[in-house]
């Protein structure tokens, strides 16, 4: 298509997206570029762009504030930017968007952002300083919205969202009002999308969705096995990643696929946020510690060296120390290989925010992240030295001075060096062995072991 041309210029309109948040909005950006490019706007380089789209994060204030500082930033550097916002900030709380956004022109929800090309011609032929509230239904209600990337995906390891929306309505969350209610890519859209990845020799997708165990139950046919086991047949050299899943919807099935599996990565990310059975209930998690402990036994006996990491909560509305410390006392029997610690933070229209009494306090918080992010530390570390004596095959996302950086199998963060050898007491000796490519699929052995990840050598050195 034609590029589009400025205002009263014949240069073309410039863009650039900024996604926050969760894989699924991750995966929402690069669509939301894809199309853009498609329909004959062109990328910015290191210029400040002429039209600037952020895919926004809510889940917590602190994604919010996030959107609002780059929103400012990007109207700062250049006053004629048009700024847009799109995703779930809009589509919640699309009142205080426009309030505490001014420097949005275009807000827009989780819904018709297929539409945005249309919509940005039509405003950048306008003079308008009010912001076009594009917003639709309070709840999302339209089916899953099929964004396509069909062009280079930026990173190593590209995502594939299969499944939208959550009907589970857990007191602290708002995603269920922000993407609606369960809907699901159906199975062929889903493979095909899989297929264009792996053609142009990606060797890891990320597969995620709000609620992704949920995958299929709208569809007549098709369930998330079922998915994976046709990810089993296809005639690629990859391996397949599960973003986070829900404990509920770890099914002995699954587990005993994975653990069959010679595609799929031996890798769990489990959104526990608690060990406490108290908490549990408050938060309205639908399941218990003794249930939670289950899976995690059944995951290590069905899938070899399984790396399992979760999300934790910290002083959610009347969480004690009696909580805190069962949490850390279970997630470190349990062996864990590393927690995603997040502050409770109070989200408007959840059940949580009105628990006004039994707020911890800020400084309680504080301490407790702290402690709990130690914990990961140590959980971690312990992990990575289970790994001494075996061989990871690391996925190449880095190369730069002499090192390769990259993800193994069981996501853990590896670095090698190259070019170079490797002797006792970490001193490097130059072999000559040539630089690994990004996107490369390489065997290494781990030689030091570290809270973020190993430090190794590559395999037969």
């Amino acid at each position: 298509m034609d590029g589009i041309e400025r205002w009263n210029t014949k240069e073309p309109v410039t863009f650039r997206v900024e996604a926050f948040g969760c894989p699924s909005s991750q995966y929402e950006g690069e669509a939301v570029r894809n199309l853009m490019l498609k329909e004959g706007f062109q990328e910015a380089g290191r210029d400040y762009p002429d039209v600037f789209i952020i895919n926004t994060c809510v889940v917590t204030e602190a994604a919010a504030r996030k959107v609002r500082k780059s929103a400012q930033k990007a109207k700062k550097n250049c006053s004629r930017t048009l700024v847009v916002l799109i995703g779930c900030y809009p589509q919640v709380y699309p009142r205080e968007v426009i309030s505490r956004i001014p420097e949005a022109e275009i807000i827009m929800g989780t819904e018709g952002r297929s539409r945005l090309p249309a919509v940005l011609r039509k405003r950048l032929k306008k003079e308008n300083s009010y912001t076009w509230n594009l917003v639709g239904s309070d709840l999302p209600q339209e089916p899953l919205e099929e964004l396509v990337v069909d062009m280079n995906y930026r990173k190593i390891r590209p995502v594939v969202k299969i499944q939208e929306g959550c009907d589970r309505y857990c007191s602290y969350c708002i995603v269920s009002r922000a993407r609606g209610r369960p809907r699901s890519l159906p199975l062929s859209k889903a493979l095909e999308q899989m297929r264009k990845f792996l053609e142009k020799g990606y060797r890891e997708v990320i597969i995620t969705g709000t609620h992704l165990g949920l995958y299929g139950k709208d569809l007549e046919q098709g369930s998330l096995v079922e998915f994976l086991q046709c990810l089993e047949e296809l005639d690629y050299c990859f391996r397949a990643r599960l973003s986070y899943i829900e404990p509920g919807s770890v099914t002995s099935e699954l587990l005993h696929f994975m653990g069959r599996s010679k595609k799929m990565s031996p890798y769990l990310y489990l959104p526990l946020q608690s060990a406490s059975n108290r908490m549990l209930g408050a938060m309205g998690r639908g399941y218990t510690v003794e249930q939670l402990e289950s899976i995690i036994h059944l995951a290590r006996q069905s899938i070899a060296g399984v790396s399992i990491q979760a999300d934790v909560i910290v002083g959610f509305p009347g969480e004690t120390e009696k909580d805190h410390r069962h949490t850390i006392e279970r997630f470190s029997r349990w062996e864990l290989s590393g927690l995603h610690v997040f502050p409770y933070s109070p989200r408007p229209w959840t059940p949580a925010y009105i628990q006004d009494k039994e707020r911890v306090s800020p400084e309680v918080i504080k301490r407790r992240s702290r402690e709990m992010r130690e914990v990961s530390g140590d959980l971690a570390l312990a992990f990575h030295r289970k790994m001494e004596g075996s061989n990871l095959r690391v996925l190449v996302e880095k190369v730069e001075g002499g090192w390769a950086r990259g993800f193994s199998d069981n996501n853990i963060w590896v670095k090698f060096p190259f070019g170079q050898k490797q002797e006792r007491g970490g001193n490097l000796k130059g072999v000559g062995t040539k630089a690994p490519d990004r996107g490369d699929f390489v065997e290494v052995s781990p030689v030091k072991f570290y809270k973020w990840g190993i430090e190794g050598k590559i395999s037969g050195q």
